[in-house]
């Protein structure tokens, strides 16, 4: 019993470290698409001047 009590609370803490970097990917990602957005408008500044 011991045992199975270790392996699931492996697996919550895995579960968590999971969820945890499921948000930081997709904070990743926007931060990402943020900085498209700058660097396509700074190519526009750029064009204007």
């Amino acid at each position: 019993m011991d045992e199975l009590t270790r392996k699931l609370k492996g697996m919550k803490i895995a579960l968590k470290t999971v969820e945890r970097l499921k948000i930081e990917n997709k904070t990743l990602r926007q931060q990402i698409e943020d900085f498209k957005k700058i660097d396509l408008q700074s190519d526009k500044i750029d064009d204007v001047m």
